[in-house]
């Protein structure tokens, strides 16, 4: 079974306990998590401490950083499958979708615009089935 260790070594990171805490549950969780969230799970974490190692791990490629619209910034692992979200305004839930085609889709707009695309972000907002 793999160790959190593993991942953060091949980042070229010393496997701290603290980044290998912080690590294990993003890798538990089923949405993106901000500092904050981390911070409540890991009060034994300074929250500085807790940005430092998500900069830390967005620089070396191990996790995604993703912005909704409230601002806050929220980090997945990379480890899952391409995918965006769909975010209910009222109680938060975050859904993982992926977009069929999404490949022809950004090729073909992108090609239309004459755009290069760097990187892509693709959320929904509205409202769960359970708030409607």
């Amino acid at each position: 079974m793999p160790t959190t260790a593993t991942p953060i070594r091949e980042a070229g990171l010393k496997a701290t306990a603290q980044r290998q805490a912080i690590l294990g549950t993003l890798m538990k969780a089923r949405a993106p998590l901000d500092a904050e969230t981390l911070h409540k799970t890991h009060r034994h974490i300074d929250i500085a401490t807790i940005y430092r190692i998500l900069d830390q791990f967005q620089s070396s490629g191990m996790v995604n950083l993703v912005m909704f619209k409230d601002g806050k910034k929220r980090y997945e692992c990379v480890g899952t499958s391409h995918h965006h979200h769909l975010v209910c305004d009222d109680c938060g839930k975050v859904t993982d979708i992926t977009i069929p085609d999404e490949e022809y889709i950004m090729a073909a707009v992108t090609k239309r615009h004459g755009f290069q695309t760097r990187s892509h972000a693709f959320e929904l907002f509205g409202l769960c089935r359970a708030c409607q």
